[in-house]
């Protein structure tokens, strides 16, 4: 029996050592060995910024002990939209798409960034008197665009906000004095973006609604002055205005047109007619607020070239006025297809 309990405790002492011994052997946290580099992982809160903003891009080896992990980071594509340092960050300068890369040996990954912007303004226009209309293109609803904000000093001097919902196309405001600007907002993610404000730099379209003939030199019985001011300015045989030489004495076609509220003019544009060589060689626009004090903005040469279609655009001093009077000289036989007018 003794015997036996001797046997029985150096078989428990063995065992003992055994799990000691085993234990002694490879440490579960002892670190892997190095790996080849197969993958790279990029990971960042969002995708999306506004011009001026930043985020920070996390790049990570696959497997995670790849050996000889060295990250470069550059921009692939759209450099002239966004920066990205040797840390990941990246800061938007202009709106666009950008594809930023991180290399390390042969192994690459790249993602795209949309740096968001202003929404584009399609057509400007005003009837005079602070009423603007603003179209606007077609918002970016895919990077979740929420509504446009324009910003303007309004006729009583100071400064007014509008927001429009990125559903609608058109903005009307009707108090509009100057200094136009906008932005946009968007939720492409989990944080609302706005983008910085823009000034507007185009002219507006003066509308022709309210617009009247108050008098004109002469014209051919079934070519009027006022087919001038149709919005037509295709210019053909029967819709132009077409002096009448029998009644031009002395060469100077003229027309006098209300616009039917006050505007700052800063352009002026006269289309030909199907004979470009019809419009006068020398022209002069004059401005008044009453029609009866007027203001001289320039004399200038018009293109009277046989074969050139198109608009002549005549920039002047943007001048306050609600009339205007265009005169031309050295010619008999004058035909005009439209007139435009262009404001600030």
């Amino acid at each position: 029996m003794k015997t036996n309990n001797l046997q029985m405790n150096k078989l428990v002492v063995f065992l003992g050592l055994a799990l000691i011994v085993a234990g002694c052997g490879e440490d579960d946290n002892e670190p892997l060995a190095p790996k080849p580099l197969t993958d790279i992982a990029i990971t960042t809160l969002q995708t999306a910024l506004v011009a001026g903003g930043s985020l920070t891009l996390v790049a990570t080896p696959v497997p995670a002990s790849a050996m000889d992990y060295v990250p470069v980071w550059s921009v692939s594509e759209g450099a002239e939209f966004v920066t990205v340092s040797q840390t990941g960050e990246v800061i938007a300068m202009a709106s666009g798409l950008a594809a930023v890369k991180v290399k390390s040996g042969n192994i690459e990954k790249s993602i795209v960034i949309t740096v968001l912007g202003a929404r584009g303004i399609k057509n400007l226009s005003t009837k005079g008197g602070g009423s603007i209309t603003i179209e606007w293109d077609a918002a970016d609803a895919a990077n979740g665009a929420l509504y446009s904000e324009v910003a303007y000093i309004g006729l009583d001097g100071t400064e007014k906000t509008v927001q429009t919902p990125a559903s609608a196309q058109f903005t009307n405001i009707a108090d509009y004095q100057s200094n136009l600007k906008h932005r946009m907002a968007y939720l492409p993610e989990s944080e609302q973006l706005v983008t910085n404000y823009q000034e507007e730099t185009g002219y507006f379209f003066f509308e022709k609604t309210g617009w009247k003939i108050l008098s004109y030199s002469s014209a051919l019985a079934d070519l009027p002055a006022t087919k001038a001011i149709n919005g037509d300015t295709t210019g053909d045989f029967s819709d132009r205005w077409h002096t009448d030489a029998t009644e031009e004495e002395d060469g100077t076609p003229s027309v006098t047109i209300d616009l039917g509220a006050e505007a700052t003019i800063v352009r002026f544009a006269v289309w030909p007619s199907y004979e470009p060589q019809k419009l006068p060689n020398n022209v002069r626009f004059e401005v008044s607020k009453d029609n009866i004090t007027w203001t001289n903005l320039g004399e200038y040469t018009c293109d009277t070239t046989a074969d050139v279609m198109g608009a002549r655009y005549f920039d002047v001093t943007p001048t306050s006025a609600r009339y205007f009077r265009w005169t031309g000289w050295e010619i008999y036989w004058m035909a005009v297809a439209e007139f435009d007018v262009f404001c600030k």
